[in-house]
């Protein structure tokens, strides 16, 4: 079963991402090459599923059988993405039966639209634009190549905010700013949130 480590692009993922990874770790010290935590999707999830996944459409009908070929070991794992929880159609980004549980990490849009604007090399109002568009996608479409990988659905800030807590799952709110104030009360609430609904543990005196 999947735990969702879930935001809009720039909110603080890859900083939570980090710290678990570190904490699930059997070193002192932190490789990013050594992550536990991998972003989803990746082309691998779709061997042997689909021979186009470039194409948006297939992404979009592949979503959940790519998940369920992941959760074939029967074990609880975490996963980044940033994926909004879209539904189209018949077909959604994940369901109850691949999902344990959502952390959604939340940064203040003000803050993000400079993020945005730096790492895309916009303009304010781009950025302001980006964060707004329902139907924004990042990654390759339709083998045309939009910023990372594979589609990444995102759609407004908004939209992204709201959708995840449409699945009826597990879910913690994590607020960017409060792990700038707190990280340690932060970290700790999240590792107790993934205890408590998985069987993975975690050596809490790492966390120092």
């Amino acid at each position: 079963m999947i735990i969702w480590l879930t935001s809009y692009p720039k909110s603080g993922n890859t900083w939570v991402r980090i710290f678990l990874s570190y904490m699930l770790s059997d070193e002192n010290t932190f490789n990013i090459n050594k992550t536990k935590i991998y972003q989803f999707p990746r082309r691998l999830n779709f061997e042997g599923i689909t021979q186009n996944i470039d194409d948006g459409n297939e992404f979009v009908k592949n979503c959940i059988h790519a998940q369920s070929k992941i959760n074939l070991d029967n074990k609880f794992k975490i996963l980044k993405t940033h994926n909004a929880f879209w539904k189209n159609g018949n077909y959604s980004f994940t369901d109850l039966e691949n999902t344990a549980g959502c952390i959604y990490i939340v940064r203040d849009p003000r803050n993000i639209i400079t993020s945005i604007k730096n790492h895309y090399e916009l303009s304010t109002e781009e950025a302001l634009n980006f964060l707004k568009n329902k139907k924004n996608i990042i990654g390759i479409v339709n083998n045309i190549k939009k910023g990372n990988d594979l589609p990444t659905i995102i759609s407004s800030w908004k939209n992204h905010y709201n959708s995840w807590k449409k699945l009826e799952t597990k879910y913690l709110l994590v607020k960017y700013e409060d792990i700038l104030i707190d990280p340690k009360k932060e970290f700790l609430k999240v590792i107790n949130f993934i205890e408590k609904i998985s069987s993975i543990k975690f050596n809490k005196l790492k966390i120092n």
